[in-house]
């Protein structure tokens, strides 16, 4: 008998055992471990898990899942119908917060641009009150001139909004103007977050569509320094200015094509921060997010935790717990999926060490907390580290393809695309699947 022929007779009867061995597995279920925060003390450490990660989403029993799955099948059975039927204008709107891999909209925009090949192109989403430094959106360039920046990951401020940042003029006349990065004439519905006191003509917008003022007056339920949406009809490009400097700040802006269909993916991140930053946002933040309509909220936080020498973990878990706790109540028909920190090496460390030996001290016990906390708060999951592959040391083989940048955290343009491929193929496939898991 030859060698291969020996190797097929030992599969042959080794194959039944290995099923056995299989179905035992699959059938053998890990209890969550319970991350409720006690009334009183700090809430106990999450547990190691013993059960293997199957690849791909995972469910851990969303409550809204089975709407989002109706919501996307609906859309994309629209989109593809034949000679483009008319149909009810819906959107499926998807908001990310997290740090700069959210924060560059190199992750998402990928998402973005599958998702609206699948449902239609619903516009561009939320942005940024004017440019920040490191930090870009694909579809938008903002220009601005003499009006200053604050971020609520470097300045103290309780009025911050819904993404942490505030414009403010510097002077009579300043000037903001967004443009698309490709030719757009599509109409759109644009949303801009002011501080309330803003009077009537001290902001205007210019675009195709004619000039139009922003105005937010106080009143009962809103008092001066809070926050309003004040809509307006622009094409791209537009141009906000400012008439005189008092009591304007603008928080933010979402477009949203006219009488479109489709999806929107909004990123919102900023750069070095932690699922913490919301403690810096005003409390009317989650107002502002319900404002969105979200259909998915997308948590992609970790990277920063893992390098925090000091990380308190009971303290990160408490904080995570709360902050999906406080969106489920913001938006009740939203389902949430908490991506797991993406493979991280520390740059200066010793090449000739182990893979594990490499990552920041804090990694695997972020990546644990996260993966408990979404089974115990029954949202859905995404291993980013996981996702990356099978290799011994993801982050490594990912810099053989020229896919991470030299620190060996961020991604390559090239990386942060094919993460998003990734991302797209099991969300997709979540999405496509027939049946809810219990």
């Amino acid at each position: 008998m030859t060698r291969i022929q020996m190797k097929n007779r030992l599969r042959f009867l080794l194959s039944p055992l290995l099923a056995v061995l299989v179905l035992t597995t699959a059938s053998c279920q890990v209890r969550p471990p319970d991350l409720t925060p006690a009334a009183s003390g700090p809430a106990s450490t999450p547990v190691d898990q013993a059960a293997i990660r199957p690849p791909g989403l995972q469910d851990f029993g969303d409550p809204n899942a089975a709407r989002l799955i109706d919501r996307y099948r609906l859309l994309a059975a629209a989109h593809h119908a034949a000679h483009g039927a008319r149909t009810t204008p819906s959107v499926l709107t998807i908001v990310q917060l997290g740090d700069s891999h959210t924060a560059s909209d190199t992750l998402t925009s990928g998402l973005r641009t599958q998702l609206q090949a699948d449902l239609g192109d619903a516009g561009i989403g939320w942005i940024t009150p004017m440019n920040v430094r490191g930090m870009s959106h694909f579809r938008i360039r903002m220009r601005s001139r003499h009006w200053r920046l604050s971020s609520s990951r470097s300045d103290n401020n309780p009025s911050f909004p819904l993404g942490g940042y505030i414009a403010t003029p510097d002077r009579p006349g300043a000037t903001l103007r967004v443009e698309s990065r490709q030719d757009d004439t599509t109409p759109y519905l644009a949303s801009f977050l002011i501080q309330t006191g803003v009077a009537a003509g001290a902001l205007t917008v210019d675009s195709a569509s004619g000039r139009r003022t922003l105005a937010a007056s106080s009143g009962p339920k809103h008092p001066p320094g809070s926050w309003q949406t004040v809509q307006a009809p622009v094409r791209l490009p537009f141009t906000i200015t400012a008439r005189h400097t008092q009591a304007v700040a603008l928080g933010g802006i979402q477009l949203t094509r006219q009488q479109a269909q489709g999806a929107l993916v909004s990123p919102i991140g900023t750069n070095g921060a932690r699922q913490t930053i919301w403690d810096r946002w005003s409390p009317d933040w989650l107002s502002q997010l319900a404002a969105t309509r979200a259909d998915l909220i997308i948590l992609a936080y970790g990277t920063n935790e893992s390098f925090d020498d000091t990380l308190d973990p009971q303290a990160m878990q408490s904080s995570l717990i709360q902050g999906i706790r406080s969106i489920r109540q913001a938006l009740p028909q939203a389902a949430v999926l908490l991506i797991g920190a993406p493979d991280a090496l520390v740059a200066s460390s010793d090449a000739t060490l182990s893979c594990a030996a490499r990552r920041p001290a804090g990694h695997e016990a972020v990546k644990r907390i996260q993966q408990a906390v979404a089974q115990a708060e029954h949202t859905l999951y995404w291993d980013w580290q996981d996702a990356m592959g099978a290799d011994a040391c993801p982050m490594l083989a990912w810099q053989a393809r020229d896919w991470v940048g030299r620190d060996l955290v961020h991604f390559t343009l090239a990386g942060y695309q094919e993460s998003a491929r990734r991302l797209y193929r099991d969300l997709s496939r979540f999405l496509r699947r027939s049946t809810i898991a219990p």
